[in-house]
């Protein structure tokens, strides 16, 4: 498995996880953007509301910020910090010959009576994106700002998205096969 970011692959209980990116794959990642060159804007009006892509001056925008002033150690820092990051493999079994490896973030919240109570959340994020979709929200559901009961939050990053690696290939990537690895989670 290639992959840009070290993963417990042999972690077959939950183990806290850093999300830790290759600082080579950050330094390509930023002189692709530094290298990047735009193709010319269209000519007509055909391109009304970005339908044929985006305009050039966007586009070299976006490269410039990505080449000169996105920080990327500042944002891994602030990913690492603001919340409890978890990673595991949940091992194959007889009736499911994969196993599937995920990062989550698990937030237990502190102001039930009772902490077995606390009704758990599994967040999934859209496509394409990750379980920091959620990161704004998981503090209010953990410890509601109106002092009601919290939840206990799992978010995962679906197989392939975010710090969980891809499945790998010949495995089918479909409702059945997600399914099963979460519910080994909850």
């Amino acid at each position: 498995m290639d992959l840009n970011f070290p993963f417990p692959l042999d972690a077959a209980q939950p183990v806290p996880f850093t999300i830790a990116v290759n600082e080579s794959f950050v330094r390509q990642t930023v002189r692709k953007a530094a290298d990047y060159r735009p193709s010319a804007d269209l000519l007509d009006d055909s391109n009304t509301n970005w339908l044929e892509g985006p305009p050039r001056a966007n586009m070299t925008a976006l490269a410039g910020h990505w080449a000169t002033d996105y920080d990327w150690a500042a944002e891994q820092d602030r990913i690492n910090g603001e919340l409890s990051h978890f990673a595991v493999v949940v091992p194959e079994t007889e009736a499911w010959p994969h196993a599937v490896p995920l990062h989550y973030v698990h937030e237990l919240t502190e102001n039930n009576d009772d902490d077995d109570d606390a009704l758990p959340l599994l967040l999934l994020h859209g496509w394409p994106s990750t379980s920091l979709e959620w990161s704004e929200v998981i503090p209010h559901l953990v410890s509601p700002p109106d002092g009601s009961k919290g939840h206990d939050v799992v978010a995962v990053d679906l197989p392939g998205f975010g710090a969980s690696p891809a499945l790998p290939d010949g495995v089918p990537y479909d409702l059945p096969t997600v399914a099963r690895a979460l519910g080994k989670l909850c």
